[in-house]
């Protein structure tokens, strides 16, 4: 069941994706951005849920204590992650992903990987922790040869990825990652049945990017709730706060700006039908904007806020047609117009030959219909 935490971020990656790819031209004051999301999600082993999602994600932070002025950061290198990785029932494995540029060979680029690699584990406290799994592949989209090394595993507890969560930033959206937020996502808990079906950790992911000359960490933790589908129309509650299991203020940072968002898409399919989502009421009230299939609250935040709470009513959408299933069945209709006719005609003009020839029939001989033919029985 731990694949579906997997799962449902790889269907999750998106507005943090263009945060990070757009942070590398961003000059000005770093940001913190809170995102709660809701979505339908399907999958063909688990069946159907709904996901509620907050993502905690911080610009331009100190990051790990690991020095960049030297070849493995410097001689064709891109960007690099380091990550908590879930093996299900297994464990947790720390996994190093360094990218270079072609100009770098596959053995240069797992040299620095592997010396990167056991400085990580030194910095978390994993001094020794064996490789498990390893990999080596060119993206030929992006001309970048990516180096993977994944160290464990782990038990599935916190004390096992405690190495990873000293670096997050305190102050601001970073004092709101308190121990009893992760006791309750880690490992998380897991049921067959009930509205509840699931929470626990689903990203914990820092990332050094080179821009120009100079190097900036970005880090970003997720949580993930599933919850079972409702009928056909229901309301679910995003409240931030509750996500959060915190009470008291929402603090924004004085050394960033301070951005929430909660966003849902606006329709989703899957086999078991198709669903609309709408805000119902939104606190604080905001503007909700749609674009590109997406609905999307956003507050900047400037001043300590007490909560943000929306209801979502989705709906679970008749089905409709698309236009190509609709000539379908009018060339079907058609062409069993034709048919019909066709054989309707035919049959009148075989009852025409027989009423021709039941005329023919003298009193010596009985008349008889047999396969569509006339017979003479003999009296």
């Amino acid at each position: 069941m731990g694949a579906i935490l997997i799962f449902i971020v790889a269907c999750l990656l998106t507005s943090f994706a263009v945060l990070e790819c757009s942070a590398e031209e961003s000059l000005g004051k770093p940001e913190e951005v809170i995102r709660m999301g809701l979505f339908v999600d399907y999958h063909p082993a688990f069946g159907s849920w709904i996901t509620k999602t907050l993502d905690i994600w911080f610009e331009d932070i100190e990051g790990f204590p690991i020095a960049t002025n030297r070849s493995a950061f410097s001689d064709g290198f891109k960007e690099a992650h380091i990550r908590y990785v879930s093996y299900g029932a297994e464990g947790f494995a720390i996994r190093l992903v360094m990218k270079y540029d072609l100009s770098v060979d596959n053995e240069t680029a797992n040299e620095y990987a592997l010396m990167i690699s056991d400085e990580v584990m030194d910095v978390i406290n994993k001094t020794g922790l064996p490789i498990y799994w390893t990999n080596t592949r060119i993206d030929n989209v992006t001309n970048t040869l990516i180096v993977t090394i994944d160290r464990g595993l782990l038990p599935r507890t916190l004390t096992s990825i405690e190495g990873l969560l000293e670096y997050l930033p305190k102050d601001g959206f970073g004092s709101l990652i308190t121990e009893k937020l992760l006791k309750k996502f880690v490992p998380g808990e897991i049921h067959e049945e009930g509205p509840l079906l699931e929470l626990g950790l689903s990203r914990l992911r820092y990332t050094l990017l080179k821009i120009n000359d100079s190097y900036r960490w970005y880090v970003i933790i997720s949580f993930s709730v599933r919850t079972s589908l409702g009928d056909e129309e229901w309301v679910e509650t995003l409240d931030l706060n509750s996500l959060l299991f915190h009470e008291g203020p929402i603090e924004p940072s004085v050394q960033r700006n301070s951005t929430i968002i909660i966003e849902t898409p606006k329709r989703c399919s899957i086999p078991k039908g198709n669903y609309e989502a709408n805000f119902e009421t939104v606190y604080p009230a905001a503007d909700v904007e749609e674009r590109d299939g997406w609905l999307r609250i956003e507050y900047q935040v400037t001043a300590p806020i007490d909560n943000v709470v929306a209801r979502v009513k989705v709906s679970k959408l008749k089905p409709s047609l698309e236009w190509d299933e609709i000539i379908a069945i009018i060339f079907i209709v058609a062409a069993l117009a034709i048919v019909v006719t066709f054989f309707v005609k035919k049959k009148r003009k075989g009852g025409e030959k027989l009423e021709e020839n039941l005329d023919g029939c003298n009193s010596d001989f009985h008349c008889c219909l047999l396969t569509h033919q006339l017979c003479r029985i003999g009296v």
